[in-house]
């Protein structure tokens, strides 16, 4: 009996237990159900507050700076001021916090809680949105190679970069003679050469902070799935979209009497620099020559075809906001207002391109926020496939009989340095040109938006043609020596020209009309260079101008051919080193005119290039963001500080050339001997941005739950 009595109560006890455990496990599922959908509340009252504030920026009117301004007052969305939203009881936004004024940060921490206006938190989120443009134009250059460029290279800004970064050429310490006055972060690793020290990558002098293996929200996501991070690419669809500005050049005639002047080509026209007659708008389906716009009317938001602007100092080219141009953009010359301009391809720059109202100094966080007060110009570049700087071109105004080397150098240059040799494929589309280029990754297509693209819709580009030295340089077997030219591969990224769904090109305007653009100028003792190779037959043969050839040169040796134009005073010194054979042509002649001075931010999907013989340097204000970038300007430096040369031809000179680089930088005034790329730090403290990239203002840079008893 006391056995049944004590299973009786151990029983009892085990059912009580039960139905208390039973009770409280459905209580705290309940709860946690409570607390989760708490959750699911809290942050979608976040996200609604989040659009309220980028739809409020947009519609304002008003730079980032100048509306974080108002914000941060109170004048808009005054913080710690909570906020609800229908649909959604008991939960509140804030504004909790704004970047500092003057911190050269912009953005907004919003937080949403179900107790907001208590010191604890029983439910919430916070995130933080950027205000402004991608963090990725917050670095005076961002790209996957920047090592051969580091010659003599002076960089104010920080560097990105989403490789290994060796700065030079391979060699230890060959990126000696260039600096960079700011924070490196690259996504790999940062090599040294040897016998360097604290502050150096490869002998290039740094005065930041290095940052290996780095991942953060400042460097792009990879979007085609190839292992690699890939730039945001220019969407034309919302490019178009969202283009709201105006675009003008010229006298109020647009007569273009001083050079000045805006001209529209269509995608399938021809360039027409001659054309007098005038239009309000283009007709439509219009496929023929160029055109300009009327008198008394501005070329607005969206622009059909390829756009050519020239500005002068008494006719600026005058931009107010976005514009967006379906085909290619040739631009140089002067520039007022503030906006950007992007090129449903590519971006050629065809000379100087110089602020009209440019600011005094651009050193730090203060000179930009002053710069911005003072309303000075702003002008960013975008291109969905590439920018080109000055000449491309490697065609005699026949247009059948390839330059001497000495005339292509540009070519040369970005023939070898970006494999312009090889296949490439574009997408057809419908109305018979093609997009951007595809990448091809293990067996696929993919466009600039990283979307697969069927093997049906693909051009090939596949040229057969290879070119390389005029007149009996042709028998040069060496492919790499001769950097011989594939005219339709190179064309169809570099060329302003439409691929078309048949795999032919239509060259909008063709080589010699670039260079009618591009102009002449006077220059003195102009540099220029060959590959090299240790085979001195072969070398040799390279520096003949039209057939004839200079006895053979041992390495480290100079020579000096006073009889090479036939006019005594002129002549040529050439050194042949054991990477280049360099040749200088003295006394002052006509050559293609060089792009010493850029004003603007430069974007590409793809690639931004070009060359600047070494006669000038390079001073870019503004920085460069792309997935290549290969643009040389070494100057003249110690590559021209030759000691007397051998005698050579019928005379020798007195004393040999000694161009010393003793320049010191100035970010918006003379030319220099080196590459100065000086950031604009406007782009990081509300300036003028690339409002039609996307995934930009809005962005959630940060996000946290925030736990019970939390404030």
């Amino acid at each position: 009996l006391i056995l049944v009595l004590v299973i009786s109560v151990v029983l009892a006890g085990l059912a009580a237990f039960t139905i208390a455990i039973s009770f409280n496990a459905t209580q705290v599922s309940a709860e946690w159900e409570d607390l989760s959908q708490e959750g699911i509340s809290c942050e979608s009252v976040s996200d609604l507050l989040r659009n309220e504030l980028v739809n409020d920026l947009r519609n304002s009117g008003l730079t980032a700076s100048a509306w974080l301004a108002e914000v941060r007052d109170g004048t808009r969305f005054n913080p710690n001021t909570p906020k609800t939203f229908p649909g959604f009881p008991g939960v509140e936004g804030v504004v909790e916090a704004v970047s500092p004024a003057g911190s050269g940060a912009l953005w907004i921490d919003i937080k949403a809680s179900t107790n907001i206006n208590n010191s604890e938190t029983d439910q919430g989120v916070i995130q933080r949105i950027r205000i402004g443009s991608s963090s990725m134009m917050e670095f005076a250059m961002l790209t996957k190679n920047t090592n051969c460029m580091f010659c003599h290279m002076k960089i104010k800004g920080d560097v990105g970069s989403l490789a290994d970064l060796e700065p030079g050429w391979g060699a230890a310490n060959s990126g000696a003679g260039s600096s960079i006055d700011g924070n490196v972060y690259v996504a790999g690793q940062a090599v040294e050469g040897t016998g360097a020290h604290t502050g150096t990558i490869n002998g290039t002098d740094v005065t930041g902070t290095v940052y290996e293996d780095h991942v953060s929200s400042k460097l792009p996501e990879d979007t085609d799935g190839d292992g690699e991070p890939d730039f945001p690419a220019i969407d034309p669809v919302i490019a178009a979209q969202k283009a709201t500005g105006s675009i003008w050049a010229g006298d109020t005639a647009n007569s273009g009497s001083d050079g000045s002047g805006v001209w529209v080509t269509p995608l399938m026209g021809d360039w027409d620099s001659s054309v007098t007659s005038t239009v309000t708008t283009i007709p439509a389906g219009h496929t023929g020559a160029t055109w300009k716009p009327a008198s008394d009317s501005v070329l607005n938001s969206t622009i059909e075809g390829n756009l050519t602007l020239i500005g002068t100092d008494a006719n600026p080219i005058q931009l107010n906001g976005d514009i967006f141009v379906t085909g290619d953009v040739v631009i140089k010359g002067k520039v007022s207002g503030k906006g950007a301009i992007y090129a449903g391809r590519n971006v050629y720059i065809a000379g100087d391109l110089v602020y009209a109202n440019a600011p005094t100094s651009m050193d730090n966080d203060a000179d930009a926020i002053a710069a911005i007060a003072a309303n000075k110009d702003e002008l960013r570049l975008a291109a969905r496939s590439n920018i080109v700087m000055g000449d491309w071109t490697y065609m005699e105004d026949d247009g059948t009989t390839i330059q001497r080397m000495r005339d292509r150098q540009g070519q040369a240059f970005m023939t070898s340095s970006m494999d312009l040799r090889a296949t490439r494929y574009f997408k057809a589309t419908d109305n018979g040109t093609s997009s951007s280029e595809l990448n091809y990754i293990d067996g696929s297509y993919f466009d600039d938006q990283g979307n697969e693209v069927p093997s049906s819709q693909v051009v090939t580009i596949n040229d057969s043609d290879e070119l390389g030295f005029a007149g009996n340089h042709t028998s040069i077997g060496d492919a790499d020596l001769k950097v011989t030219v594939k005219p339709d591969n190179f064309d169809s990224l570099l060329a302003p020209a439409q691929v078309q769904s048949d795999g032919s090109l239509h060259h909008w305007m063709d080589q010699s009309e670039f260079r009618s653009i591009l102009g002449t100028k006077t220059y003195s003792d102009m540099m220029y260079r060959y590959p090299t190779t240790d085979d001195d037959d072969i070398n040799v043969r390279q520096l003949g101008a039209g057939g004839e050839d200079i006895d053979l040169m041992p390495n480290n040796t100079s020579h000096y051919d006073d009889d090479f134009y036939g006019s005594a005073g002129e002549g040529r010194y050439v050194k042949k080193t054991s990477y280049f054979t360099y040749a200088i042509e003295t006394g002052e002649k006509d050559w293609p005119t060089h792009v010493t001075r850029v004003d603007a931010f430069l974007y590409s999907n793809k690639r931004i290039t070009g060359l600047t013989p070494m006669v000038n340097g390079l001073v870019l204000n503004g920085g460069m963001v792309s997935e290549e970038i290969q643009v040389l300007a070494p100057g003249r430096g110690n590559m021209m500080n030759w000691a007397t040369p051998s005698t050579y031809g019928d005379a020798s000179p007195t004393t040999g050339l000694s161009f010393q680089d003793t320049a010191t930088p100035n970010e918006h005034g003379d030319l220099m001997d080196s590459f100065y790329l000086n950031f604009d730090y406007r782009l990081r403290n509300g300036g003028l941005g690339y409002n039609l990239i996307a995934n930009s203002t809005g962005d959630r840079v940060m996000f946290r739950r925030l736990i019970a008893g939390e404030s």
